[in-house]
């Protein structure tokens, strides 16, 4: 924050320098920094996905992507230098080809809602085999996230998907069978 707060002055009038998209970078670089692998790499997709996304409405508009992609690795490397649709990023990163569909989706609503729905199966797949962990928490909190940015927009719609995640989480919550003979009976 305080790099940030020190190039802002500087940056501020800047042509197509924007402070959201500079302070987004600047967290992402210090989130991919955590001794957690998993957070780790919650973080490094968000910024993947983030960059892909621009990547590809700037090349759908005709803009010049490079002038979007925010970072330095591999990925926006990639990006930057190559014109082939999937800017070969599929033979990298195998969730590309899922982004690729979400892309093409037209309604910007339902595309958000595939992107979440996205991001949701990749905690799940981070934290099938550790429900007792602190992954599993970090993906509840996520989930809770995503939930939340969702029932601000649609009450409705989001009640109902919490109620169905703390249903799922009950019937998931099973206390094996050898816990249980030390366990006083109500």
């Amino acid at each position: 924050m305080s790099e940030f707060a020190r190039h802002y002055n500087y940056n501020k009038d800047t042509e197509g320098w924007y402070a959201e998209d500079e302070i987004l970078l600047d967290f992402y670089k210090y989130a991919k920094t955590c001794p957690n692998e998993m957070i780790r790499d919650w973080y490094a997709l968000n910024h993947n996905i983030n960059n892909i996304l621009t990547a590809m409405i700037a090349r759908k508009n005709g803009w010049n992507v490079s002038d979007f992609i925010k970072g330095d690795n591999e990925l926006t490397e990639m990006i930057r230098t190559n014109n082939t649709k999937d800017f070969d990023l599929a033979t990298e990163y195998d969730y590309v080809p899922e982004l690729m569909k979400i892309v093409d989706c037209e309604d910007p609503v339902e595309k958000e809602k595939k992107i979440d729905a996205f991001k949701w199966l990749w905690l799940d797949e981070q934290t099938f085999f550790n429900v007792f962990s602190i992954e599993a928490v970090f993906a509840y909190i996520c989930k809770m996230s995503l939930l939340n940015r969702w029932e601000k927009l649609d009450v409705e719609q989001g009640q109902a998907t919490f109620r169905q995640i703390i249903e799922d989480l009950r019937g998931e919550a099973k206390v094996p069978e050898e816990f249980t003979t030390y366990m006083p009976k109500a």
